[in-house]
């Protein structure tokens, strides 16, 4: 055989087999590079998966936390309705069923607690107020506890004028009988001094002896009109609210 020819034929063979070797070797590596890929690919899921769980961890927290702020919330409604309507309450109807036998200088200390204790409820109900407009966001139960508030302001102010005509009227009765004491005890004899004191027991008796049939008149007033239908109607109000809410 021609050394040309053997030199041509191992030339073609390591053609070959090179070629062959080069193929296997980007096999070979892109099989590695699979597995590496696959491999690499297993960890991303499992830390997203991580991730996912600890951000849902996150947000299952954040949820009760505004469910634990939401039922706060709805606790706070209930207080801050049941307190705006317990004062209303009490200003209209203990004040309207006081018994007429304390209108006379006998109880002007009970008419006296009773009065104070009365302003002082004027007061609670403007802070009972605030609260509740700050909490409730409803119209109509709003509606309902302005038009309360200004029914309880108007009878108030009846009230208050009433009360304080009737203390006064009292205060005066319990000054002239210390007054007409003191005289009859210092033995002076002047006619025209008792007719004087005569005559203004008389007006002040009169006068303590009217504000019962008032008073009556205040209170039938007061009951077929304008404050007791606004309590009712916010009653009703705040019924339907917390039963449309799931308050109550």
């Amino acid at each position: 055989m021609d050394n040309s020819l053997i030199v041509l034929i191992l030339q073609i063979g390591v053609l070959l087999a090179s070629g062959f070797l080069i193929t296997y070797i980007k096999r070979k590596a892109s099989n590695y590079a699979d597995k590496k890929d696959l491999k690499d690919l297993t960890a991303i899921v499992e830390q997203e998966k991580s991730k996912y769980a600890a951000d849902l961890s996150v947000i299952k927290a954040h949820l009760d936390i505004a469910v634990s702020n939401r039922n706060n919330y709805r606790e706070k409604e209930v207080e801050v309705i049941a307190e705006f309507y317990s004062v209303c309450s009490w200003l209209v109807y203990d004040f309207l069923n006081l018994d007429i036998i304390w209108f006379n200088s006998a109880h002007y200390n009970k008419i006296e607690e009773l009065s104070s204790g009365f302003f002082d409820n004027i007061k609670k109900m403007a802070v009972a107020k605030g609260k509740f407009d700050l909490f409730i966001s409803d119209n109509n139960l709003r509606k309902s506890g302005h038009e309360l508030h200004l029914a309880c302001i108007n009878y108030t102010g009846k009230v208050q004028l009433f009360a304080n005509r009737l203390k006064f009227s009292l205060k005066n009765q319990i000054d002239f009988r210390e007054k007409s004491l003191k005289y009859l005890k210092s033995g002076q004899r002047d006619i025209e001094q008792e007719n004087k004191i005569i005559d203004e027991e008389r007006e002040i008796n009169k006068e303590v002896a009217g504000y019962p049939n008032e008073y009556m008149l205040l209170r039938k007033e007061e009951n077929d009109t304008i404050v007791v239908k606004a309590i009712a109607q916010f009653e009703s109000a705040a019924r339907i609210y917390l039963s449309t809410t799931n308050i109550v």
